[in-house]
């Protein structure tokens, strides 16, 4: 008998650029992020003892371009914070949605990184709370006049490996 089945996290960045004005999406776009150390051990924690501290909270933006390693736990140059705007959702099965909005008057700067805060350490002081996910994302704010939206899916997914 062949078991073709183990699991995996899969996250992704689903970012929209709003004209301020007009609402009119202006760019969509999707980046998938790396999972960092502390999210797998959060998650092993669940199984193991059930001490997981993983809620996502936060979404933090810097300026820095620096490289990403699994064990990196905060952004290289974190410069501004928003809370989560709708209450996270389960859309599919094993997966979890998250939605974040900067407004247009928000983030004035050359955005370069973006990552996901949870935990109860988590709070909207810049660098509290359990770094999760990274991505790089370029976006100069500073002569733009748009809004951003960044829904935030985690899928927890069957795949197929022989065993």
């Amino acid at each position: 008998m062949m078991i073709r089945e183990n699991n995996n996290w899969n996250g992704k960045y689903v970012i929209k650029r709003i004209n301020a004005k007009t609402r009119e999406v202006i760019k969509e776009e999707i980046i998938y992020n790396r999972i960092l150390d502390t999210a797998l051990n959060e998650m092993a924690n669940a199984l193991y003892d059930g001490s997981n501290d993983i809620v996502i909270g936060y979404l933090g933006v810097g300026t820095t371009t620096a490289s990403i390693y699994n064990t990196t736990t905060s952004l290289g140059s974190e410069t501004f914070r928003t809370a989560i705007s709708v209450d996270s959702t389960v859309s599919n099965i094993g997966e979890v949605k998250n939605v974040f909005y900067i407004l247009s008057t928000e983030a004035k700067f050359h955005v370069r990184e973006m990552g996901i805060y949870a935990g109860s350490t988590a709070t909207s002081t810049i660098g509290t709370g359990k770094l999760i996910s990274i991505i790089s994302w370029d976006s100069d704010r500073t002569i733009v006049d748009e809004e951003v939206q960044i829904t935030r899916y985690d899928s927890f997914n069957r795949s197929t490996k022989v065993r």
